[in-house]
């Protein structure tokens, strides 16, 4: 086996591992995101805070 194709061998093994670890780390992010608690809005909203819209505004 000549040098060559054991140096591609190396970068193709190198670009594959980084490639797992960029995917673990996203499925990390994920994980984390989706444990977090979601967002609770407590808001006090009402149709007296809008306002009319009129035909001209349109």
């Amino acid at each position: 086996m000549s040098l060559f194709w054991i140096g591609c061998f190396v970068i193709l093994g190198l670009i594959t591992i980084s490639g797992l670890i960029m995917l673990l780390l996203k499925i990390g992010v994920v994980v984390q995101k989706a444990g977090e608690a979601p967002h609770i809005d407590h808001g006090n909203y009402s149709m007296d805070q809008g306002r009319e819209v009129k035909a001209e505004d349109q």
